[in-house]
């Protein structure tokens, strides 16, 4: 990264990519930089900026292409222009250039940031020509496969000596006709090599209720949840269907009830039976009275059941943060099949082919990957990124590792746990498919470590260990809320996990600035940096954000500016107290007051109260004079480390007045 002051443009730091020397994310400060007065002129302007920057960007606005999605609005106050790049009439694999936008409180736009993943000035040479299909086909060694459809692009690849190659290359989308799931295959059109491979698979009145796991069957961990949304049909086949809570007026004793509904969220197909497409049913008895009926896992096909529920509850669990309109799964809903046999006795396995989530049957020692809710929320995971995506037309991200990553990102977040599908060997509680909890890094250190599955380890666990910081800063409730939040709503700004830290910065933002930081800087940059996403911007311990739990009242004003004080906060072992304006603070320095939680309320960082506030008494008095009123309290971990900071000044007081109004 390149710091600089702001010029004419108000340009405040620029990243370069080193293997092409372009510039690859610049920001600016929004009160110097270019401004256009209307959304239509947007595009123009945007074409104009690149032509005039086209040595830094390394490409020629002729090579650019708008797509349906190309003038996008995240936010109200954010407008993202994206390119597509094309060359000698090919689109150039994952490239593209973003102009950024907000919207000012005067109403004009202004630059705010622009997003170049261009690869620089191209060099092509080689045969134009597709390979046969058939090529493709061989080259995965697995029988049945058809080809579903075929794209050309030039690839862009990195080389030894740290620049890129440009191919001529043609994707193969080949489908198992058995299974339905998708291999890609990318082949160099000349000499038929191998660019890029991957698969959709990843490793790893009634009242009527339905006992399902929590999380995994190996923690035999069942409890009943309302049964929404199923069909529940009679013996003279009249429908009625269940409501979120699971209730439905009827006067039937016997009915069938059937996994799939015009608004659920999934409908489910058993593939025991090879090839059937009937979404799942099973009978059940209902008192003539009514009342609470509790379906067990005994009652039915306990997958079935299970994976019902699960994309159920990913689904209500997204829908405060995106819309329909957004993300058509939470609208559409997906069928789910379970139960699914694999005649390469593989197991251990689940895929999205496009279409449908699907989980395999238990085998070779794996578990019914249906029956571990981690699994189905990972595969959900992939269908909601297949409904985003906003540099390609018409949808779905194109970065594997990156979608790799949102769906462990995503079973993390209706889980709370860093550990992916737990009881994936069977009846191993301590098997998992993938941990958050890592230091993987981009870029990635070996074509092992490039495998998408892997490689999504990377953006997985930069949003682990950013909840951890959100949550030390804003206690548990609030703390998962905001990671959840900026989690979900970057998706529809982001292609690919090396743009996420730029992202989660813009809808941190508060003052449509990027110029100056936001009220979490500190915690997202060191999240991101520990996982090598922010370049060259790493903080280091100074830079530590605003603790906004941190709350202080007089206790006992003692006379002479000597104060007795006691605070509150969300999470923090400890609290410190120093004067003047500090990022660090020792309880040893002179004037400093330490504060300690009171025992009635201790919890640690991983205890489970952490909803409420704790509470900390000050070992000492605290002594405010004329000219030296400011104080700045900190707040720690249970190892020392550093949460956040407040400042706070004490103004001239009656002791006599009511002593909580003592601070500003």
């Amino acid at each position: 990264g390149i710091g600089l002051n702001a010029d004419s443009e108000g340009v405040v730091q620029i990243m370069m990519d080193p293997a092409s020397e372009t510039w690859s994310w610049v920001t600016f400060n929004t009160n110097l930089s270019p401004s256009v007065a209307e959304e239509s002129a947007l595009e123009n302007f945007a074409r104009n900026y690149i032509e005039a920057h086209d040595e830094q960007l390394g490409l020629l606005p002729e090579e650019l292409l708008t797509f349906d999605n190309s003038f996008y609005q995240p936010l109200s106050n954010t407008h993202m222009v994206t390119f597509n790049r094309i060359y000698e009439g090919r689109p150039v694999k994952g490239a593209f250039v973003q102009l950024i936008f907000n919207k000012m409180p005067e109403g004009d736009l202004r630059l705010r940031e622009i997003l170049n993943n261009s690869y620089g000035r191209i060099a092509l040479s080689g045969d134009p020509t597709a390979p046969n299909p058939q090529v493709a086909i061989a080259a995965t060694g697995i029988e049945g496969l058809e080809l579903n459809s075929s794209r050309d692009w030039v690839v862009p690849q990195l080389n030894a000596s740290g620049t890129y190659d440009f191919r001529f290359a043609t994707e193969f989308a080949l489908k198992d006709q058995e299974f339905g799931e998708l291999f890609y295959l990318t082949l160099d059109n000349s000499s038929t090599d191998i660019l890029e491979a991957s698969s959709d698979r990843s490793y790893a009145k009634h009242e009527l209720a339905v006992s399902v796991y929590e999380r995994s069957y190996v923690f035999n961990d069942a409890k009943p949840r309302p049964f929404a949304f199923v069909d529940v049909r009679d013996a003279a086949n009249a429908l009625v269907t269940t409501d979120i809570k699971g209730t439905v007026e009827s006067n039937a004793t016997t009915a069938s009830i059937v996994l799939a509904t015009a608004t659920s969220h999934s409908g489910i197909v058993d593939r025991t039976v090879a090839n059937t497409t009937a979404f799942y049913s099973f009978p059940v008895t209902l008192p003539a009275a009514g009342g609470k009926t509790t379906i067990s896992m005994t009652q039915a096909d306990p997958a079935a059941l299970n994976v019902y529920v699960a994309v159920h509850e990913v689904a209500e669990y997204i829908k405060p943060f995106l819309t329909g309109v957004n993300v058509p799964l939470l609208t559409n809903g997906i069928q789910a099949n379970v139960n699914l046999a694999d005649p390469q006795n593989l197991f251990c396995n689940a895929f999205y082919d496009g279409t449908s989530i699907n989980f395999l049957r238990q085998g070779g020692g794996c578990a019914n990957t249906g029956l571990i809710n981690d699994v189905v929320y990972h595969e959900w995971g992939h269908a909601l990124d297949d409904d985003l995506g906003v540099v390609v037309a018409p949808r779905g991200i194109t970065d594997g590792a990156f979608s790799e990553g949102i769906g462990d990102i995503i079973g993390m977040l209706l889980t709370n746990s860093p550990e992916v599908g737990p009881g994936i060997a069977l009846n191993n509680a301590k098997s998992v498919v993938r941990n958050l909890v890592n230091t993987s890094k981009h870029p990635p250190a070996s074509a092992a470590e490039a495998q998408v599955h892997e490689a999504g380890k990377i953006i997985g666990g930069s949003f682990w260990d950013l909840r951890k910081n959100l949550i030390a800063l804003h206690g548990q409730t609030e703390g998962h809320r905001k990671v959840s939040d900026l989690m979900l709503k970057h998706l529809t700004m982001t292609d690919r996990y090396i743009d996420s830290y730029q992202s989660v910065l813009r809808l941190d933002d508060d003052d449509q600035n990027p110029a100056t930081r936001s009220p979490n800087y500190c915690s997202i940059n060191k999240a991101f940096a520990a996982h090598g996403l922010t370049g060259d911007v790493i903080e280091g311990d100074s830079c530590i954000d605003v603790d906004p739990g941190i709350k202080v009242r007089v206790d006992v004003d003692l006379g002479e500016g000597k104060l007795s004080l006691f605070a509150s906060s969300y999470a923090a072992e400890s609290l410190i107290a120093c004067p003047g304006k500090v990022t660090r603070c020792a309880a040893s320095d002179p004037g400093a007051v330490s504060f300690q939680k009171d025992g009635a309320t201790a919890n640690s960082l991983n205890g489970t109260a952490l909803n409420s506030k704790l509470f900390y008494q000050g070992m000492g008095t605290l002594q405010t004079k004329p000219g030296a009123d400011v104080f700045t309290f900190l707040s720690f971990d249970k190892d020392g480390k550093t949460i956040g900071f407040k400042t706070l000044q004490f103004k001239s007081r009656n002791q006599n007045s009511d002593l909580s109004q003592s601070l500003r």
